[in-house]
């Protein structure tokens, strides 16, 4: 038999026991809606692949972006004369302060001889710091067992820096002087004279013209006599 020559059947669409194998021209004509279910699922599986990819590269960058490092500060606890009061000793509590928020606490050691601090001031931050700390330019005050100390440090991230702490001095009052207010001298009133009054220029002249007129009466009564 020439297997070249040899016709297979048609597919008999009519006859339902004849299987039909599911090719593009079977599907769209005996299944329309199956190429649009399987397009919807592979979108739809798309789109979750997406979405769950752009939320984890979010959660990923919020895990490993680079947080503020905290700021380490150290050196020695000195004494003050002014302070009798605070004598430095193994033991005591080292505090650093932001806005009056404790942001850092340790406590002082012996090393060579010498009681000396290390602390590390938190930065501001909800992961691994602590909310309204350090941040770039914060003042940091140090505290050791209460008693404030000097000096006041600006908070930066990272930084390590050495820093001998003494304990601060306290106010100095003002001494209050006493202003005795001067004497004032009540000024007497003197009693104003009496104005001097002028006569006026017509008084004047009547007048020299009453002592001409009696001048003359006096001259004519000479003469009679």
């Amino acid at each position: 038999m020439n297997l070249h020559n040899r016709h297979l059947p048609s597919a008999d669409y009519a006859n339902p026991n004849i299987p039909l194998l599911l090719t593009g021209e079977n599907m769209n004509h005996r299944y329309p809606s199956i190429q649009k279910h399987i397009l919807s699922s592979i979108l739809r599986c798309l789109y979750v692949l997406l979405l769950t990819a752009w939320l984890l590269r979010l959660e990923t960058t919020r895990l490993w972006a680079a947080p503020n490092v905290p700021a380490t500060y150290f050196g020695a606890v000195l004494s003050d004369p002014s302070v009798p009061d605070f004598v430095p000793a193994v033991g005591m509590t080292v505090r650093a302060e932001i806005n009056g928020k404790s942001c850092g606490q340790s406590t002082t050691f012996s090393e060579n001889s010498q009681i000396v601090y290390r602390i590390l001031v938190e930065e501001d931050s909800d992961i691994g710091g602590i909310p309204g700390c350090g941040v770039e330019g914060a003042i940091v005050t140090f505290f050791i067992t209460e008693q404030l100390m000097q000096p006041i440090m600006s908070w930066s991230d990272g930084i390590i820096q050495e820093i001998p702490l003494r304990p601060a001095l306290p106010p100095t009052s003002t001494p209050t002087s006493t202003v005795t207010p001067k004497s004032t001298l009540t000024p007497t009133a003197t009693p104003a004279s009496s104005p001097i009054t002028v006569p006026e220029p017509i008084t004047i002249i009547l007048f020299s013209m009453g002592l001409a007129g009696l001048g003359a009466r006096i001259s004519l009564h000479k003469r009679k006599s």
